[in-house]
Formats: structure tokens, sequence, C-alpha cells
């Protein structure tokens, strides 16, 4: 009597064990519905355990049966539970896939109860307490390859899962579970099945204990990502299919896994699935796809719309996981065309009305380069072109300053000193064709070109 109530002790803690992990499953930062199937599928193994803890205890035979009845009915609904959470692990829930697990757990209720009502099982009493002795009968072998069925089933998604799972920590801890499960799931089936088929044997029905082992794997992955069982795909429909911008998710591959709506409507051509480096160029050339591996805001791009090829700023921003793993990436797409065109046409008037100007005008690069100049200055040269002029140009300068500073750095010191303040005036020593010294008066002006982007005007005044 003493053994009876210690086997039943074991199966009643190993039921608390599974109820207890599956509410913290369930419990960790998000409650979602693949967590409440977690919930759902250990609930169902720990009322197996209970109530084949009060048949092991049970006063009489009666109260066995009705017991192991209880427990064997309800194990099967562990098995429909499971395959849901394995399902949406590694793809989408459709209402197909969901008609099919209702039809083949209808079907298993019906073999289970014909298994409750027929002679397959014989509850005996021994000296640890009553167990159940399974008898080869063809409901039983039906039972036993609808078993197989289940197992292969869930073989095939774990593997699935293997296959999905991104992050090298989750997929190294994903193996060592299906490892697990590869081992004590056939054993649980032997213990508590197969026997009677294979050796007319049979023990009290503890199988289920080693589960244990296997649910503690899957309750320290879920702990250690919170977030794995929210799919990108999901949760980025949430949050960005309205937004009137191009949205795209990628993965740690840089593969888009997601584009919103708007994408859909403003991108050219299917881009889901396909490498981000492949959608976009940077400066007319494709880009490494190590360029994507860091955050970065502003950077300009070239994309294939369906109205024609489209300028953007795109910025970046890649989602990690607590040990520095990427989770996803946010690529989000600002369509800069016509502000560059109209940027682009301000330049053209600018350059134009600059062209007319007449006084002498040069134009200086933010790294203190000769660009450009206007017509009035090319006249004080005489040079016909831009080009002449930027090649003539130097000259016409003394290799000295009045001051008695060197030319080269004296231009450079004042467009600096002009970049920093924005406006400045200059004292000047021009040298001409004929070798002759003249003073001018140089006014700087900084000009904003694009963002971040400056050049000065030399306006110039012969005196």
């Amino acid at each position: 009597m003493s053994l009876s109530y210690g086997i039943s002790i074991i199966l009643i803690l190993t039921a608390t064990c599974y109820f207890s992990l599956g509410l913290l499953i369930n419990s960790i930062v998000k409650r979602t519905y693949m967590r409440r199937l977690c919930l759902f599928a250990f609930s169902a193994l720990a009322l197996r355990n209970l109530f084949y803890a009060l048949m092991v205890i049970s006063c009489c035979y009666e109260y066995a049966r009705f017991y192991w009845s209880l427990g064997f009915f309800i194990v099967f609904a562990f098995f429909p539970c499971w395959l849901l959470f394995l399902i949406y692990l590694t793809s989408k829930i459709t209402l197909k896939k969901l008609i099919l697990i209702i039809i083949h757990y209808i079907i298993t209720a019906w073999i289970v109860i014909i298994c409750i009502n027929s002679n397959v099982v014989q509850i005996v009493e021994s000296f640890y307490g009553y167990k159940n002795h399974y008898n080869i009968s063809p409901i039983f072998i039906i039972c036993l390859i609808n078993v197989a069925l289940y197992i292969i089933m869930m073989t095939v998604l774990l593997v699935n899962w293997l296959h999905t799972v991104e992050l090298k920590r989750v997929k190294k801890m994903a193996l060592l579970m299906i490892l697990m499960t590869s081992v004590f799931l056939p054993a649980m089936i032997l213990i508590d099945f197969s026997q009677a088929f294979f050796f007319n044997l049979s023990n009290p029905p503890i199988g289920s204990i080693l589960l244990v082992i296997v649910v503690i794997q899957l309750y320290r992955i879920m702990k250690t990502y919170r977030a794995f069982d929210i799919t990108i795909e999901n949760v980025s429909q949430d949050m960005y299919a309205s937004l009137t911008i191009p949205v795209l998710i990628l993965n740690n591959e840089n593969k888009i896994i997601f584009v919103n709506n708007f994408s859909n409507n403003y991108l050219l051509g299917i881009i889901k699935e396909r490498n981000i480096a492949d959608v976009i160029s940077f400066d007319k050339k494709k880009p490494e796809k190590s360029f994507f591996n860091e955050s970065f805001e502003n950077v300009s791009a070239t994309i294939y719309t369906r109205d024609g090829i489209k300028n953007c700023n795109m910025h970046l921003t890649v989602v990690k996981d607590d040990f520095g793993d990427d989770l996803h990436k946010i690529v989000i797409i600002s369509d800069t065309t016509e502000l560059i065109d109209a940027r682009k046409g301000m330049e053209d008037r600018l350059k134009l009305l600059i062209d007319n100007i007449p006084i002498p005008i040069t134009i200086w690069s933010q790294d203190i380069k000769l660009i450009g100049c206007n017509q009035e200055a090319m006249k004080q040269i005489e040079v016909d072109n831009k080009d002449d002029f930027l090649s003539a140009y130097s000259k016409c300068m003394p290799e000295y300053q009045k001051n008695g500073i060197k030319t080269s750095e004296y231009i450079t010191q004042e467009i600096k000193k002009t970049l920093e303040i924005g406006y400045n005036y200059v004292n000047w020593t021009h040298l001409t064709r004929d070798g002759d010294l003249i003073d001018m008066d140089l006014t700087l002006v900084r000009v904003e070109i694009s963002d971040n982007k400056y050049e000065v005007l030399c306006y110039v005044k012969w005196l």
C-alpha cells in the first residue's frame, strides 16, 4: 500500500509541475494564443497524471476504471493542442489546417471512446496499486497507429521549426528540445502503451513523467527569448499595415519578410522573400549585404516603383535581443524625389542668377576646392569657359598675400572661417597676367546646398 501511495504522490507532483510550467509559460511578458495552447496541452498532461494517481490508490475496481477512463480520454486532448502549438511556431494557422486537426481529433475521440467501452484494457490490482493492462486487439492497434501518426506529424513540425529558427542560440536550444522529445516521447509511449503489444507486460502509468524534462527545456527557451512566439509578420501587420509610407521588415539575413500595404502598392514587383540589397541601390550601385548589418538614418537610395525610379531617404533600425543577436530589422522609406527635383530646380535658378550678376563670383566647395564661377569672373581673367577658368585661376594668385601668409593657406583659413560663422570679409591681392598685383575685397557667404552640405560664394570687388 505504501508503494501505491508513493507512485500516486510522484504522479501528483508531476501533474503539479506540468500545470505550473504551463502557467509560467502563459504569463511570461505577453499572453498570446500560442502560450495558451501550451497551457492547454500541459494542463491535459497534468489532469492525465492526476487521474492516474487517483486510479493507483482507488479503493475499488469501479473507481479505478473510472479514473483511468478520464485520464485516457484527456491524454488525447494533449496531441491536438501540441500540434496547433507547433504549427503556430512554424507557420500561420489557417482555417484549413484547423479544420483538419479538428476532424482528426473527432476521429481520435471516437477511437478512444470505443477503447474505453471495450475490453481493450483491464484494470488489475497489484502490490503497487491498481494498474491498467492493454489487451492486443484491432481497436488497440488502431489506437497505436493513431498515436504514431501524431508523433510523425509532431516530428515533422519540430524539424520544420528547427529550419525556421534564425538565432543561433535559439537553434541550439530548439535542437536540444527536439532530441529530448525524440527520446522521451517514444519512451513514454513504450512504457504506457506499447509494452502490452510487444512484450505482453504492463507497468504503472508513469511514462508521462519523462516529458517533464522536455517541458522544462521549452520553458527555458520561452523565458530566455520572451518574444520568440510573437511572429514578426503578425506584429508588423498590426503596427505598420495602415501607414502611408513604405515599411519593410527584414530577417537577420536581410531578406524581406514583411511589406505593409503601402509598399505593395508603391514598390515595383513582388519584393517579399527577396534580399533588400537586390531591391535598393545606392549611387546606381548594388550595396553589399553587410551594409544593412547596423542601424542608420537618412541614407539616400534609389528604388524602383510602379511610377518609375524614385529617390528616397532610408532609415534602418536593427532590433536586437538581450544577447546582442539580431531579431529583425525595420526599414522605413521616405520618398524624396519631389524634394530633390524642387531643390535641383532651385539650384538651376540660383546658378542662372549667379551667372548673370555683373560682379565676379567664384564658388568653393566644403573641402576648399574651387568648383565654379560666373560669366563676369571669366571676363576678368579673359577665358572663354569655366574649365579654362578653373585651370587658370591658380596662376592668378601670388605665392604670398600682403599679410605675409601663403596664399593657399590664407584662402583655406578664410573659407573655413566662413563655413563656421556664415559670413566673412577678406582683403585680397590678385595677380594679373601681366604680373601686376591688384588689391580687392572679397565677401564670402556660406550657402546650404542640401542637408549638412555647404558651399561658399566669393563676391569680388576690385579696388
